[in-house]
């Protein structure tokens, strides 16, 4: 009798449980944005959310008065937009993972299976029974907790990306140390389209420096990896809640 009253109480809380994580998602869907801002300061997707607008701040700075480059700047405001959309998934997830005390289920569940096999036959299939129910909602957390862990690899990487490309576009738009070009000729010289023949016989230092960058060719590559990142970032939302990323760093 006793371990029927214990498998009815552990089926109570697993559907407690239930309701609790269905509950969470149901606010994550009306607002991420508002979950993300509640997350913890020492998040790790708050502090790559941070991260990647700083990022892009930078980029909005050193573009704003370049017209040739709105393409860029527009793509990088775009990524950050989905860092915090994805900050927002990560926000959902973690409120669905710390409403399921699974140390708690999984201990439960060990000692349902112990009175299985230790207790009365008659009572037997309704513990293991019980047990299923904890283990289906043990594998949920897990799939879970692989999907966060996912989205947070993610935004590692985009971050990454962003940074990467401030440093880019900072080679374009500020002067070389020790640069003697004016700013209107330093955009000449990266513009294909005034590439212009000269019959002047160039010096041998000139000749032994390469061709500068094309302008318009980087900064388009740049804007195709910015979309990449983008992409990237709503491709991992959409993936099942399943799977192991690989680990990531602090960020």
């Amino acid at each position: 009798m006793l371990t029927t009253i214990v498998a009815v109480a552990v089926l109570v809380a697993v559907a407690v449980l239930v309701l609790l994580v269905g509950h969470a998602r149901r606010r994550g869907v009306a607002g991420r944005d508002a979950d993300a801002a509640r997350s913890t300061l020492d998040s790790p997707a708050r502090q790559w959310r941070a991260r990647g607008d700083k990022a892009v701040a930078r980029i909005e700075e050193l573009t704003d008065s370049r017209p040739e480059l709105s393409g860029v700047r527009a793509d990088a405001e775009a990524v950050a937009a989905e860092l915090r959309e994805t900050a927002g998934r990560v926000a959902v997830l973690d409120e669905a993972i710390a409403s399921v005390p699974s140390p708690e289920l999984a201990a439960g569940r060990d000692r349902l299976v112990a009175s299985a096999e230790s207790g009365a036959e008659e009572d037997r299939a309704e513990l293991l029974d019980a047990a299923r129910s904890v283990d289906q909602a043990l594998e949920a957390d897990r799939r879970r907790r692989a999907s966060r862990d996912a989205l947070l690899a993610k935004m590692a990487g985009t971050v990454a990306g962003l940074e990467a490309a401030v440093l880019e576009v900072r080679e374009w738009v500020e002067p070389v140390e020790g640069s003697t070009l004016t700013d209107a000729a330093l955009t000449d010289a990266t513009d294909p389209a005034r590439y212009v023949s000269n019959t002047a016989s160039p010096d041998s230092a000139a000749l032994s420096r390469p061709a500068p960058p094309a302008r318009s060719g980087a900064s388009a590559e740049l804007a195709e990896r910015l979309q990449g990142l983008r992409e990237g970032l709503v491709e991992v939302r959409r993936l099942p809640e399943h799977g192991s990323p690989p680990a990531q760093g602090p960020p």
